[in-house]
C-alpha cells in the first residue's frame, strides 16, 4: 500500500517487517516507520496520530528520535482522534469523550503556569478601571482600612 505525498515523500507498508515507512523517494532513503507493528489500532492505513521513530536524520533531529505524526483526512474546523476519526473541534477538552478512544480528553490543561510564575506576585493586568469616589465613611488607620462610597 502506498500513500503519496505532494513533495519527496511516500508512505508504505513494509511486509517484511509489518512497520509503515516514510520514505524519500528523491533520495531513495527510509526517513520513519512506526513504533508499532502491522495494523495499527485496527485500523489498514496509518491515519490519526501515530508514533514514528527516525531511521535517517531530518529537519535537527537524530536517528531513533520518536515523533508524534498525524495522518488525517478531518476538516479545519474538527479534530483528529488518534484513531483517525474526526469530531467538532468545539467537542474537543469539554470533559466529555467523544473520540472511540478518548483521545479527545488528553493534554487538556485549562491553566498552565509559565516556568518561574511566583505565585506571591500579582500577574501583570492590562485591565484599566476608573471609579468616581463619593466619600470616605470611615478610615482605620490602627487596622490600615477604609470604606469607601462611589
Amino acid at each position: 500500500s502506498i500513500l503519496q505525498g505532494i513533495y519527496n515523500y511516500y508512505v508504505s507498508f513494509d511486509l517484511s517487517t509489518k512497520k509503515w515507512k516514510i520514505i524519500d523517494f528523491k533520495l531513495g532513503i527510509e526517513i520513519a516507520q512506526t513504533i508499532k507493528s502491522d495494523i495499527i489500532n485496527g485500523a489498514l492505513f496509518p491515519v490519526g496520530r501515530q508514533y514514528w521513530r527516525l531511521l535517517n536524520p531530518i529537519c535537527g533531529q537524530e536517528v531513533n528520535h520518536v515523533l508524534e505524526l498525524c495522518f488525517t483526512a478531518c476538516d479545519l474546523d474538527q479534530f483528529t482522534c488518534s484513531d483517525g476519526d474526526c469530531i467538532p473541534i468545539v467537542e474537543r477538552c469539554d470533559f466529555k469523550a467523544n473520540c472511540n478512544d478518548f483521545s479527545d480528553e488528553e493534554n487538556c490543561n485549562i491553566l498552565s503556569k509559565p516556568s518561574g510564575y511566583a505565585k506571591h506576585i500579582s500577574p501583570n493586568s492590562n485591565l484599566s478601571v476608573e471609579f468616581n469616589i463619593l466619600r470616605f465613611p470611615s478610615i482605620g488607620d490602627t487596622e490600615n482600612n477604609f470604606e469607601v462610597e462611589f
